[in-house]
């Protein structure tokens, strides 16, 4: 699965019709109705709010064609999502009636399209369960450390007191690989976390 970085907004003029598309980052059903009691708010003049959510690694998926005739815009909003292997996201195109009627088709390619078009703004991330570690290391060996292992580690926190504690989420390298290359530090295992990585 993939997940948004970061939000995305897009409008698309189709026949008149302004399609206005929101994608949020969501992690749970109470999130999702918030936004969409938000989203009724903000744009109460406008003809429809369609939208389609997936939660839980896919797994909870709802698409609302929100007065559009059935199937055309839920759905296919949905189907984009799918397409992209998106979770913990909710999408919500936005309607306001340009007083042209585009069809059944015509309303699934302007809804598939309005999502398509908004996801091309968005930058991806995937989640991984990395290692997190506290590292202390006397001053003398703090420059070198950082050399070899820059590349290898992510620093969350770094303390400069009698000797250098570091917490750091590990990127390529065990446990065994700081061991065996550093002998003078002491390592304490904080467990697994979960990390979100940019995708290229």
């Amino acid at each position: 699965m993939k997940y948004l970085e970061n939000p995305v907004e897009h409008e698309l003029i189709i026949d008149k019709s302004r399609f206005i598309t929101n994608i949020y980052i969501v992690n749970s059903l109470s999130e999702v109705q918030s936004i969409l009691i938000e989203t009724k708010k903000r744009h109460r003049d406008a003809n429809h709010n369609c939208y389609a959510y997936i939660l839980n690694q896919g797994n909870e998926v709802k698409a609302s064609d929100d007065g559009e005739p059935s199937k055309t815009a839920g759905v296919p909003i949905l189907e984009v999502l799918k397409h992209h292997e998106l979770s913990d996201c909710l999408c919500v195109v936005t309607r306001y009636f340009g007083g042209i009627k585009l069809g059944a088709g015509g309303l699934i390619r302007a809804y598939s399209n309005s999502v398509s078009k908004a996801l091309e703004l968005a930058s991806f991330v995937k989640k991984e369960q990395r290692t997190k570690l506290e590292i202390m290391l006397p001053y003398a060996l703090y420059d070198g450390f950082i050399y070899q292992f820059k590349d290898h580690i992510d620093i969350l926190d770094q303390s400069f007191k009698e000797n250098i504690t570091l917490t750091v989420i590990l990127k390529d390298i065990t446990i065994l690989d700081l061991k065996e290359k550093y002998h003078q530090i002491v390592l304490n295992d904080l467990g697994e976390v979960i990390v979100s990585v940019k995708l290229k």
